[in-house]
């Protein structure tokens, strides 16, 4: 199951992902997409 199907889960990972990544997320129905920064702390 994905973020998608569980709202809470989906803004919970939003935030968290907002406040350790610097970039944008960009993210589909199937994932997220990531680019390589170097900086990144996942």
């Amino acid at each position: 199951m994905g973020l998608y199907a569980n709202l809470e889960l989906m803004e919970w990972f939003i935030s968290v992902y907002t406040e350790a990544i610097s970039t944008k997320l960009d993210m589909g129905k199937s994932g997220g997409r990531y680019q390589a920064s170097g900086s990144d702390s996942f």
